[in-house]
C-alpha cells in the first residue's frame, strides 16, 4: 500500500472520531487474500478517559451478519459461482413456501397471498424481500 493511500485511510479515521457527533473510536483493516494491507485505529477506546483505541483492542461488534454475509456472497459472485437475479428458492426451498402479508381480518387474523414472483439473491441483499423481524406485529405495519 502506498504511503498517500495509507495517510489517507488514516485522516478518515481522524475524522470520524474528531468531529462533532463522531464516534469515540474506530479500528478499521483492510485485507486481501495474502494477508492486512492496512491496519489503522483513531480515538478513544472509552468516552472520558485517554487510553488511545488500537489496532488490537477488543469491543464487542453487534449487527455485523448482514456484513459479512454481504461479503460472502459478492465473493461468490465475482467467482461465477452465484447471481445475484437467481431465485433465493433454490438454495433455501422453504422461501418458496413465504406468502405476502396483505392485512388481517376483522378477527386479527393474518390476510396472505401468494407472492407475483420469487425472491431473489438480490432482493435478500438490497432488504427488499419483504422479510422482517418475528418481533414486528401486527399494531407495527
Amino acid at each position: 500500500m502506498s504511503e498517500a493511500i495509507r495517510k489517507a485511510a488514516d485522516n478518515v479515521l481522524k475524522y470520524t472520531t474528531e468531529r462533532f457527533g463522531g464516534a469515540p473510536g474506530v479500528v478499521a483493516m483492510a485485507t486481501d487474500r495474502k494477508a492486512n494491507f492496512y491496519e489503522g485505529a483513531a480515538g478513544k477506546r472509552e468516552l472520558g478517559k485517554d487510553q488511545p483505541m488500537t489496532t488490537d483492542s477488543v469491543f464487542a461488534i453487534f449487527s455485523t451478519t448482514k456484513a459479512l454475509t454481504g461479503t460472502c456472497v459478492m465473493q461468490l459472485v465475482e467467482e461465477g459461482k452465484l447471481r445475484l437475479e437467481e431465485p433465493a428458492k433454490q438454495y433455501v426451498p422453504e422461501i418458496a413456501e413465504l406468502q405476502v402479508l396483505e392485512g388481517f381480518d376483522s378477527a386479527g387474523k393474518p390476510q396472505t397471498r401468494p407472492p407475483k414472483r420469487d425472491i431473489t439473491i438480490n432482493d435478500l441483499m438490497l432488504h427488499t424481500s419483504g422479510l422482517c423481524y418475528e418481533c414486528f406485529s401486527a399494531d407495527d405495519l
